[in-house]
């Protein structure tokens, strides 16, 4: 046998085993897959609220959780028998009739226990703090010579509190040494992108260390403090923040996971908080005082721009003879340089496609008319939507029309609040601004020639004196 011949059969060979090998770890995921689906279906057909999920929304959940998770389709499935920690915050300011924090609601957590609504997908901020636990942890120990309570943790994790509903899967649960002596603090980890420097704890925590502590006290585990321990990733650091006892929660977060998990039992789904309407006759007196000091400032903001806007033409039209290209100009404290401003239109109808095609785009920009291509895709009847801006629609009637079929028209549309300055006191704070930084804004008397001379400057009305002529410097 020659050593080509030998070399291919070697190959041959090496191939088929490779397929072998694929072919029995592709065997094995789908065994895997197989028997998570079985653990799955398990856990769902004993869930409480079993008779009020519909089999179509459990054998599609089933079918995409396992698909996108894996094993962690259980641990899914297992969280769909009641509310968590990090839920029961949204719920509590739901039932209050106020909107939640990071655009949770009652909606989409009753939606997604009657499994109508699939787990949201881990983002960054999820899977930093994840990463980041395993080191957060130890500092932490180090920084307070805490020792975690392994009995107490372990009870925790295995129970629920005092109504069926309620989950909690703690961060930590430790011992203390304190003033007091040792005591048993529940903890929550977090690793935000920015810590929040001021001494306020999101509500949302708050409820959340809060329902760790009613399952911890229903199960007898007794709970000597709640603190919030966030990495500091700007100073490098963990910022603890003590978490005050407040009794009256308690029995709101016992009322509003009751209130929601009937909705669960029922099957049916909460409608969206939405925002309170504004009443103009109703506003805090803190936010006029602050309204009024607003007021003032922005109109001197504004009389300054004005002013700013007039300086400009003592300068601009200069500059704007000449080609500046990238060249940057420093001038007494301020630096001018230029932006290019191509003329599309004489653009497009001189120089051909094939010249401008082969020019490089600035980084996030279009080559092509939007408009045009838009009329036509319409020509060739495809669906538009994906290409719609909603920005440009009206605002009140899509509001209207993102409420009347059943989405959370709040979380779709924000609003920029924006304030006018009345014109009176515009007018005020001009006439202040012109007094007080008048030698910003005047420009200097211009002194000619003929004064630096000593000459008069008109010796007839309308006419000016003609200039001297300087001496030549050649006698």
């Amino acid at each position: 046998m020659s050593a080509v011949r030998g070399f291919e059969y070697g190959l041959r060979a090496g191939y088929i085993a490779l397929i072998e090998v694929c072919t029995g770890i592709l065997m094995q995921t789908v065994a895997d897959s197989a028997d998570i689906t079985k653990q799955v279906w398990q856990i769902i057909d004993k869930l409480p609220q079993r008779e009020a999920i519909l089999e179509g929304d459990a054998r599609f959940w089933v079918q995409e959780v396992v698909a996108a998770y894996g094993d962690l389709a259980i641990w899914h499935a297992i969280r769909a028998g009641g509310f968590g920690g990090s839920q029961i915050g949204a719920l509590v300011r739901n039932h209050n009739g106020q909107r939640a924090d990071h655009e949770a609601s009652a909606h989409n957590i009753v939606e997604g226990a009657l499994l109508r609504r699939l787990p949201d997908e881990p983002n960054g901020h999820m899977r930093r703090g994840t990463a980041m636990e395993e080191r957060h942890r130890p500092w932490f120990y180090e920084k307070h010579n805490a020792q975690r309570d392994a009995q107490g943790f372990t009870i925790l994790s295995k129970n629920t509190g005092p109504c069926p509903w309620m989950r909690y899967s703690p961060d930590d649960l430790v011992f203390m040494p304190t003033q007091a002596g040792r005591e048993r603090w529940l903890i929550d980890f977090k690793a935000p992108s920015v810590v929040d420097q001021s001494e306020a704890v999101s509500f949302q925590y708050v409820c959340q260390l809060h329902m760790g502590r009613l399952v911890c006290e229903h199960n007898g585990v007794g709970i000597d403090g709640l603190l919030l321990s966030q990495f500091d990733w700007a100073n490098w650091q963990l910022k603890d923040d003590v978490v005050g006892y407040l009794p009256e929660l308690d029995s709101m977060i016992t009322a509003a996971g009751d209130y929601y998990w009937d909705f669960v039992l029922r099957g049916q789904v909460p409608p969206y908080v939405h925002k309170e309407r504004l009443d103009v006759d109703v506003v805090p007196e803190t936010v006029r005082e602050a309204a009024g000091r607003l007021a003032r400032l922005k109109a001197i903001a504004s009389a300054l721009e004005k002013k700013i806007e007039a300086v400009e033409q003592a300068v601009k039209p200069a500059l704007e003879k000449l080609k500046f290209g990238g060249a940057r100009l420093p001038l007494n404290g301020i630096s001018f340089s230029a932006v290019p401003k191509p003329d599309e239109d004489k653009i497009r109808a001189q120089v051909p496609e094939a010249v401008l095609a082969a020019v490089p785009l600035i980084g996030g920009r279009k080559r092509y008319d939007d408009e045009k291509m838009v009329k036509k895709l319409r020509e060739l009847e495809v669906d538009m939507t994906q290409f719609v801006k909603p920005a440009s629609m009206d605002n009140d009637v899509l509001y209207g029309a993102l409420c009347a079929h059943g989405f959370d028209a709040d979380a779709l549309m924000g609003e920029q609040v924006r304030g006018t300055v009345d014109k009176k006191l515009t007018a005020e704070a001009i006439e202040w601004v012109e007094r007080e930084f008048a030698d910003l804004i005047q420009a200097p008397a211009q002194t000619s020639a003929i004064e630096e001379a000593g000459g008069a400057q008109n010796d007839r009305d309308g006419h000016e004196t003609q200039r001297q002529v300087p001496r030549s410097v050649v006698a």
